[in-house]
């Protein structure tokens, strides 16, 4: 008895054993490797969760720890799998109900990962992503209802100060009687003057086709005076150009003026020509009021002629 109870309970845990490596797709013989992948967040992975590379499971995740504002995740991987720098790592959701797994996208461009194994200091940290699955969805969900309800208020409150017054919905039919009497004067108006409308507007149609006809009859003229006007817009530049010039040749001549420079500077400097000046004024006022006064006098002086 005790033999069948021993061998019936062996049994029974290499079939527990069996049917758990069947039901996590391992594989006794494969060898595996550690990776260490470094993600923002995990969002509902959990270890044990499947590893695809290129859509084929050959791993799962061994373990998930903080690392400083970061989330270091292990993947154990069969070591014949390239892994380089080039290859994309991604937390993917495969459930409704929010089940995980990380994507590898293999490439063979770029220098390739060294696992990260017992003993190799430092790790080397692979970098990844993370989609957005059902919990982040479902925590958006409670944020978008708490947008809505306040938006669901202020709606409220809008259709009460509006539809809902009173006082508006009187001065709106007000406004809609107002509307509506002046639309009917509009329309009496046309009415009543219908035959002046229609003669204004055929004024304005023969007044269009004379103007046409004008412009036809004396296009030569208006392009000749356009031509002028070119013209003439050409000269004035010219002379605008000339007026500058005169400006920066007066501007040097009053800046050499005042540092003395040339005829009339030196004579505005030379303080003697400037006394001498005002002496001459002075002189001259004199004799002009001495003439005033007694007239001109000439004073004649003959010198005896010597001889030699």
């Amino acid at each position: 008895m005790d033999l069948i109870v021993g061998g019936s309970i062996l049994i029974a845990v290499l079939i527990v054993v069996g049917g758990v490596l069947w039901l996590k797709d391992l594989k006794v013989t494969s060898t595996l490797v550690n990776y260490t992948l470094l993600v923002p967040n995990v969002g509902t992975l959990q270890m044990g969760d499947p590893v695809l590379v290129n859509g084929v499971k050959k791993g799962i995740v061994g373990g998930i720890a903080i690392c400083r504002d970061s989330v270091a995740v292990t993947l154990r991987l069969d070591k014949d799998i390239p892994l380089t720098d080039s290859c994309k790592f991604t937390i993917q959701n495969i459930g409704i109900l929010g089940e995980r797994m990380i994507g590898v996208q293999l490439s063979s461009k770029g220098a390739r990962y060294a696992p990260s194994g017992k003993g190799r200091s430092p790790i080397s940290y692979i970098p990844g992503s993370c989609d957005a699955g059902i919990g982040e969805a479902l925590g958006m969900v409670g944020t978008v209802l708490g947008e809505a309800e306040v938006l669901v208020k202020d709606v409220s409150g809008i259709l009460g100060q509006t539809v809902g017054d009173t006082a508006f919905i009187r001065s709106f039919r007000a406004i809609v009687k107002r509307l509506d009497h002046v639309t009917a004067m509009a329309e009496a108006l046309v009415a009543n003057n219908k035959n002046d409308v229609d003669e204004a507007i055929g004024n304005m149609h023969a007044i269009s086709v004379e103007v046409r006809d004008i412009i036809e009859d004396n296009r030569a003229h208006i392009d000749t005076i356009a031509g002028n006007g070119a013209r003439i817009t050409d000269e004035v530049l010219s002379i605008t150009d000339q007026v500058d010039s005169v400006a920066v040749t007066l501007r040097g001549m009053l800046a050499d003026i005042e540092n003395g420079q040339g005829t009339v500077g030196m004579l505005i400097e030379d303080e003697g020509f400037s006394r001498d000046l005002k002496r001459s004024l002075a002189d001259v006022d004199t004799l002009v009021k001495e003439v005033n006064k007694d007239g001109l006098k000439l004073r004649l002086t003959f010198r005896k002629k010597r001889k030699w």
